[in-house]
């Protein structure tokens, strides 16, 4: 198993909470916010090494179409 060291480590917990605070947003606003944060944190992580470049995109993607279905429920 890879084991992460120090100065990933402090890219690393900030992103997983980013990601989270998206996922447990309860609001369309507050997803979009969350969101706006995490794509910045996600590009960080890559330009890094933390993540593939790849990696981030799918993620970012996957973000985007929660808040997107969000946003739909909301105005319906």
């Amino acid at each position: 198993m890879y084991t992460l060291d120090p100065t990933q480590l402090t890219a690393y917990f900030p992103l997983r909470t980013a990601l989270k605070h998206v996922r447990a947003a309860a609001t369309a606003d507050a997803a979009a916010a969350a969101y706006a944060l995490a794509a910045r944190v996600l590009d960080q992580a890559a330009r890094k090494g933390l993540i593939h470049k790849n990696n981030a995109a799918r993620q970012k993607s996957r973000l985007a179409a929660l808040v997107k279905r969000l946003k739909e429920k909301a105005s319906a």
